[in-house]
Order: structure tokens, then sequence, then C-alpha cells
């Protein structure tokens, strides 16, 4: 655990210059906002990922229409994908542990429903993965009461 701060530029735009090397994993993030009228908290997650020539990465092309729906959510998660090769969905809690995971073989377009109501997720921000072969993709979704 460690502490940042972001840089204001003069248009107003923040961005957050990393003191330290990331280790290529997925992490959790939280932004705390203060403001004379207003505090605010956002607990995020992000992926670091080892940087290769896009010729390096030919099935990340599958990957990138990724979408996952309604978020927030409530009794279902849809995603949404294009595969070439057979994937595995993985949903973690933002401490990391698998809360639920299903192959996927068909390839092409198409739309994967994952029924929260058995895994009983308290209100939050969960990650889903997608991972074919060496390649993946991580996103957040959060679950309302």
């Amino acid at each position: 655990t460690f502490i940042e701060r972001f840089e204001v530029n003069a248009d107003g735009r923040a961005t957050l210059v990393p003191s330290q090397h990331l280790p290529v994993g997925v992490y959790n993030m939280v932004l705390q906002a203060q403001h004379p009228e207003f505090q605010k908290t956002l607990i995020t997650g992000f992926v670091v990922r080892e940087n290769k020539p896009r010729a390096e990465r030919q099935s990340d092309l599958a990957l990138e229409t990724l979408d996952i729906f309604p978020n927030p959510a409530r009794q279902v998660l849809n995603v949404s994908l294009d595969l070439d090769a057979e994937a595995t969905i993985t949903l973690y809690s933002l401490q990391g542990m698998t809360l639920h995971q299903q192959v996927v073989a068909d390839l092409g377009a198409q739309q994967v429903a994952i029924d929260l109501q058995p895994l009983q997720l308290s209100a939050g921000t969960y990650f889903v993965e997608v991972q074919t072969n060496e390649v993946k993709k991580v996103t957040t979704f959060v679950v309302l009461p």
C-alpha cells in the first residue's frame, strides 16, 4: 500500500505519475477527493501489462470488443465479447478472491449472462477478467444492493 498524489495542470486536468515502478499485475486503487463542500471516495482497479508491439499481441484483437452491462448490476451481468479462441471468464473480489469462473468454448461474437444471485455478492466493486491463451483483459463492475 502506498499513497500517490495527482499533478493538476493549468487546464485543471489531473495526472497520476507513480513514484515507483509497478510490476505486471492487477491493482486496486482508492481515490479520495476532498473539497470544502464535499468528499468523495472511488474504488476502482487497473491492470499493468507488458508493453509489447501490436504484432506480438495478435489475440488481443479478439478481446477489443469486450463489454459488460448493466454496470452497475443487481441480478445478472452480461459479458459481450468476440472470441477467436476458447476463453475463461472469472469474477474476482477486490481482495482477489475468485467468486465465479466459467469457460466459453464457442467462437465468434456472443453474449454470456452470469447470474449474480447465487453468488450472494455484497454491494460493491468487483473485477471481471477474460483470458484467452496468454491474453487477459480486466475491467470492473459494481453490484447494487
